[in-house]
C-alpha cells in the first residue's frame, strides 16, 4: 500500500459537482459546489444538472450545465461574485459558435472550452476577458470552379457539369456571373455557349452550369473551351475559370 503524507494547507477551496441517482428511472443528475474553509455550498446554477470543472485564485468558477435553447443542450457558465452567467451571454456576436463545455480558467480570466457551430461540429475555444467590443470581421468565403474533360460524342449533344463550390456556407446569399468562353472549341459548332448568374442560398456551397457539347462524326483535334466566373458578391473568385476539354473519339 502506497505511504501518504499528510500536508496541513489553510483555507483550501475545492470545486466539484455531487450526482444523485433517480432510483425509478436510473437517471443521474449533478449539482455543483464549492468547498471553502470547511464550508460546502451549492453553486446557484439554473439547472437541474450542471457541473464544476475548475477555479482560479479569484474564485471565479467555471463548468457546464444542461439546459434547452442555442446550438446544443450543453451550456458553458461562469460564477463570480455570487453570480452565475450563461458564458455565452458575455462572447461577442456573430461568430457562429455557440459555447457549449467551460474546462478551465487562468489567473487572469482566460477560459478554455469547446464550442458547437450550426452544422454541430466541435471546436476548441479560449475565451479572453475584456476584449474588444467591435464585432470580428465578416467571413468571406472563396468561390472556385472545376474544370471537365469528355468525350465528344457522334451525335446529339453530351453534358458536361461544371460545379462552382463555395468554402463554407453563409447565412446570406453569394452570387456570381458565368458565361462560357471560345478556345480552340467554337460556340454554336462545337458547343452551345451558356451565360447567367448563379445564386447560392443560405447553406449551400455548390452550384452547377452544364454546357452542351455537340457531337460529330469528323476527325479532329482534341479541342477546348472555358466557363469563366465574374462579378462576384459575398465571395472571392480564387479560380475563375474552368477549362472544357473535349476529347475527340473518331477514329
Amino acid at each position: 500500500m502506497a505511504k501518504l503524507d499528510a500536508i496541513a494547507v489553510a483555507n483550501v477551496i475545492i470545486v466539484g459537482s455531487s450526482s444523485r441517482t433517480n432510483m425509478a428511472t436510473f437517471q443521474e443528475t449533478h449539482r455543483p459546489f464549492i468547498h471553502d474553509n470547511g464550508s460546502m455550498t451549492a453553486i446557484p446554477v439554473p439547472s437541474v444538472d450542471a457541473q464544476a470543472a475548475d477555479l482560479n485564485d479569484s474564485g471565479v468558477v467555471v463548468g457546464t450545465m444542461k439546459a434547452s435553447g442555442g446550438l446544443s443542450n450543453n451550456h458553458a457558465w461562469v460564477y463570480q461574485d455570487g453570480v452565475v452567467t450563461n458564458l455565452n451571454a458575455l462572447v461577442v456576436p456573430g461568430s457562429g459558435l455557440h459555447v457549449a463545455f467551460a474546462y478551465a480558467i487562468n489567473n487572469v480570466g482566460q477560459i478554455a472550452g469547446v464550442a458547437v457551430d450550426a452544422q454541430g461540429f466541435s471546436h476548441g475555444v479560449l475565451l479572453t476577458p475584456g476584449g474588444s467590443n467591435e464585432p470580428p470581421p465578416p467571413v468571406v468565403p472563396t468561390m472556385s470552379i472545376n474544370d471537365v474533360t469528355n468525350a465528344e460524342g457522334k451525335f446529339g449533344t453530351r453534358s458536361f457539369t461544371f460545379t462552382v463550390s463555395l468554402s463554407t456556407a453563409m447565412t446570406a446569399a453569394v452570387s456570381v456571373n458565368f458565361a462560357t468562353a471560345n478556345g480552340s472549341a467554337i460556340a454554336a459548332e462545337d458547343y452551345i455557349a451558356v451565360s447567367g448568374t448563379l445564386v447560392f442560398n443560405t447553406g449551400e456551397t455548390t452550384k452547377t452550369i452544364v454546357v452542351e457539347v455537340i457531337g460529330d462524326r469528323k476527325r479532329e483535334p482534341d479541342e477546348s473551351f472555358s466557363v469563366n466566373l465574374a462579378g462576384a458578391s459575398g465571395a472571392t473568385i480564387v479560380d475563375a475559370s474552368g477549362a472544357g476539354r473535349i476529347r475527340n473519339d473518331d477514329r
